[in-house]
């Protein structure tokens, strides 16, 4: 089973990452954005750059993407940041290391829903 992140501080965390990839991945496919109203974020363009609408990955490769998570020192360090947050303690650099967590975060939903996209296709074929 894959990693995952665990805990009531670092529900904040994932909350964040749930409702930013949604956002990302509306039905609306990216083609039909026109140039100036392209999200530019990073997890945008990653989103763009995986073709989330295909799902390509073999069965192995996607397997082993699932199986990709934050390790056990990552996640203390989330729920501590997260617990910061929360407080209003954080630094500025804190805070950009949230951020970054964050973003980690996205990028791994983003992979993990392409991957499971193209598991349950080679289920159906």
């Amino acid at each position: 089973m894959g990693r995952q992140l665990v805990g009531p501080a670092t529900a904040e965390i994932k909350a964040a990452v749930s409702l930013d990839t949604e956002h990302f991945l509306r039905d609306q496919p990216m083609d039909n954005y026109q140039t100036s109203s392209v999200p530019s974020s990073e997890i945008a363009i990653f989103s763009r750059i995986l073709k989330l609408e295909d799902d390509d990955l073999s069965h192995d490769l996607a397997r082993y993407v699932l199986t990709l998570g934050f390790e056990e020192k990552d996640r203390e360090r989330m729920q501590k940041l997260a617990e910061g947050n929360q407080t209003g303690s954080l630094s500025l650099q804190e805070q950009e290391e949230l951020q970054s967590y964050v973003k980690a975060g996205h990028l791994l939903a983003l992979l993990h829903s392409k991957a499971r996209k193209s598991i349950h296709r080679k289920k159906v074929s």
